[in-house]
């Protein structure tokens, strides 16, 4: 996921607004936030490449045990970092401090 600014991103104009949104590469994503390698924070080196396709996801994925703290065990990706930290978004103003949202740190409470 390059910064915000750089790299290839997304363009959208609506109502008169524009938009400018990172791009998401989601098999990088998913390999992240599922830590398929022990570099991510896996247990084991599930994945072998730093650019995977969907088939390496799929793959990596059924290798990966089903943990403890875990019965969803299916692509999950969605860890919601890109959306928080999104100076687009201005997710602070529109969804924190309304307390419509808890936050991507509730589940740690």
């Amino acid at each position: 996921i390059p910064a915000y600014g750089e790299g290839e991103h997304k363009h959208v104009e609506m109502g008169g607004k524009t938009y400018d949104y990172c791009s998401i590469n989601m098999p990088r994503c998913q390999a992240a936030t599922q830590g398929m390698t022990k570099a991510l924070g896996g247990r084991d080196d599930y994945l072998h490449t730093n650019d995977p396709t969907p088939k390496d996801i799929a793959e990596a994925s059924a290798k990966m045990p089903i943990e403890d703290g875990g019965l969803q065990h299916h692509p999950s990706w969605h860890c919601g970092a890109c959306q928080s930290y999104c100076p687009v978004g201005n997710w602070n103003k529109r969804f924190k401090e309304t307390g419509l949202s808890k936050g991507i740190r509730a589940a740690e409470k």
